[in-house]
Formats: structure tokens, C-alpha cells, sequence
């Protein structure tokens, strides 16, 4: 394999290994509903819920009340 196709494949191999890792991160953390279940998860979402019903702002967000 000529050099300059040996180097462009790698480059291919690394944009890949990157898509599939974004990926993975991204489905990760928009799909908790395929994660396996557990028993406390369902109390940590209605303490979530519970948190947003009482006007909890996350301080690592913009304030809306700028």
C-alpha cells in the first residue's frame, strides 16, 4: 500500500473510532430507559421530579431570570 493511502486509511480508521464514540456517549445518555432496571431508580426519579416541581435551577445552566 502506497504511503499516502496507508495515512488516509488511518485518518478514516480514527474519524470512525470517533463517530462510534460519540455515539456511544450520546445514546448513553439519552436512553436511560434501555439501561437494565434497579430497584432505587425509580425513587431518584421522583426525587428529580420533585426537585423540578420546587423550582430547583441547575447553577451549571444559564439563569432565566437574567
Amino acid at each position: 500500500m502506497p504511503p499516502e493511502d496507508a495515512r488516509r486509511s488511518k485518518d478514516m480508521l480514527d474519524v470512525q473510532w470517533a463517530c462510534i464514540v460519540v455515539a456511544a456517549l450520546f445514546g448513553a445518555a439519552e436512553a436511560p430507559d434501555l439501561l437494565p432496571d434497579h430497584p432505587g431508580w425509580e425513587g431518584i426519579l421522583a426525587w428529580l421530579e420533585q426537585l423540578l416541581l420546587e423550582g430547583y435551577e441547575d447553577p451549571c445552566l444559564p439563569s432565566s431570570h437574567s
